[in-house]
């Protein structure tokens, strides 16, 4: 059973904080989604541009990290784990010099070696090709990892939205030649889509140009006011494009027509994807030998979802002032059940009814392990309900006076419709699958594993 008395979750009290607020620039203290996840105790702050992840915090991680793993199951990606140490000889290789990437931390081991700590990992995984011996037989070839990234940004600001730290789903794929290569890339953008769609916040693809780097780029963006990202919308064909892209255009890319200030807008970019041709593999030598017998490059592609920064871009997007919201299918708990305060009259009588009605909410599809109960003993039923809507749970049911009648009745708020009901356990139970019947049904259509 998941009580909250057990969960390690500091509070911060506005008024009188129990934290060093010392550690957050002046910025951080203003964004709103950061202040109600360090005050209701997800995230804390070690230094600056460093967080911890809290237990109630790292559960939403786990749940957008389930969801991307599935998504990932089932186009074919194979999970695994890289060095967080790249040796810097990697770097140093590429046309762009480790000297000219400012934002890299290099380290020296005991022996003079020099490693990185990589915010990304295209160089290590077609390394790790190139000691290989490989047929065309063996692709395509996905891999991914979800992993710590690190990055010293040299202003690190809005909480996990710019961070020298972060989580990052990164994938990397290998094919034998370019049209089986953008194949891949269309199976794995169409698996992106399904995993936004998935969190039901409103999105943007950015469909970037052909530089150096990369043959074919595509960007993700929310649209956030807090965002460091600078979009247009076109008034006219309502494309997106980034500001980057139009350099010194004045014209929409996608109609021509002359784009206007107020269409400008700020955004938060939450996923990347590229077609790198056969850059890596040229330089690295990561090679497969085709039906001649003949060594020739493999064409790489590479995928990210910043994990951590949609975790922190949900909540900016979609709190209230004073209470977090989530995406349905990655609120730390969807179900919080609060029974009468200890001492209280009501107490020993709900205590009788209290773990099979848990154990009836655990039997809902969907709800296994997605159920917790504030039995927090120094809070009254008021201040408990308070805080459960602060922290976003979807649906929150309180057990109070009237659920020691005969026919026991239970208090219902349903958040997302925000609506209270007073209703006996079979009714609770018919409305609670009834209304996360959508998840099961969301999951199911966008490949999320219950």
């Amino acid at each position: 059973m998941n009580r909250l008395s057990k969960v390690f979750r500091p509070f911060n009290n506005e008024q009188k904080s129990i934290f060093n607020l010392s550690k957050l620039s002046k910025e951080e203290t203003e964004v709103n989604g950061y202040k109600l996840l360090n005050n209701y105790g997800l995230i804390r702050p070690s230094a600056n541009g460093l967080f911890y992840l809290l237990p109630m915090g790292y559960r939403v991680i786990q749940k957008l990290s389930k969801l991307i793993d599935h998504n990932m199951s089932l186009i074919g990606a194979q999970k695994m784990q890289s060095p967080l140490l790249i040796k810097e000889s990697l770097w140093k290789n590429d046309e762009t010099l480790i000297d000219e990437r400012d934002d890299l931390y290099v380290i020296t081991d005991r022996t003079k070696n020099h490693f990185v700590l990589s915010p990304t990992h295209e160089e290590s995984f077609a390394d790790l090709l190139s000691h290989e011996q490989l047929s065309y037989r063996n692709f395509p070839l996905l891999l991914y990892q979800i992993t710590p990234k690190f990055r010293d940004e040299f202003r690190p600001k809005l909480g996990l939205l710019r961070s020298k730290e972060f989580i990052m789903k990164d994938l990397y794929s290998f094919d034998i030649d370019e049209e089986n290569a953008r194949k891949t890339y269309d199976k794995v953008t169409a698996a992106y889509q399904k995993i936004f769609t998935a969190l039901n916040v409103p999105y943007f693809i950015n469909s970037c140009e052909k530089d150096s780097k990369s043959i074919i780029s595509h960007e993700y963006y929310y649209s956030c006011d807090r965002g460091d990202d600078k979009l247009y919308t076109c008034g006219v064909c309502h494309s997106i494009c980034g500001a980057s892209l139009l350099k010194d255009r004045t014209l929409c890319p996608n109609c021509s027509y002359t784009l206007k200030p107020e269409w400008y807008n700020n955004g938060v970019e939450v996923a990347h994807t590229f077609y790198f041709g056969t850059r890596y593999s040229d330089r690295l030598k990561s090679m497969y030998v085709d039906k001649d017998g003949k060594k020739k490059p493999l064409h790489m592609c590479s995928y990210g979802i910043g994990i951590s920064r949609i975790f922190s871009a949900v909540v900016e997007l979609l709190s209230t002032p004073k209470e977090l919201r989530w995406s349905p299918c990655i609120a730390p708990y969807t179900v919080c059940v609060i029974p009468p305060k200890d001492g209280s009259r009501d107490e020993i009588r709900v205590e009788m009814i209290m773990p099979e009605l848990y154990s009836l909410l655990e039997s809902i599809p969907n709800l296994k392990d997605d159920v917790i109960i504030d039995d927090r003993p120094d809070k009254t039923i008021g201040g408990r309900l308070r805080d459960a809507k602060a922290c976003g749970f979807s649906f929150i049911i309180v057990a109070g006076k009237d659920a020691t009648k005969n026919t026991p009745l239970f208090e219902l708020y349903d958040l997302y419709n925000d609506k209270k009901y007073l209703m006996p356990r079979s009714t609770l139970l018919h409305y609670l699958v009834d209304r996360t019947k959508y998840l099961s049904e969301e999951k199911e259509k966008i490949g999320y594993l219950s």
